[in-house]
């Protein structure tokens, strides 16, 4: 269970680039499960 989360969008530089910046806060017993989603995650799923 998600409990809260911030995302933050910052604008692009010259080549297009951004600074994108997420925050999750989770409780400890679903710590383990949100790591291993986390190391399961590639770029490809995007």
């Amino acid at each position: 269970m998600l409990l809260t989360e911030g995302i933050t969008f910052e604008s692009l530089d010259y080549e297009g680039n951004a600074l994108n910046l997420g925050e999750v806060f989770v409780r400890q017993e679903e710590l383990p499960a949100f790591v291993r989603a986390l190391r399961e995650y590639t770029t490809d799923d995007l």
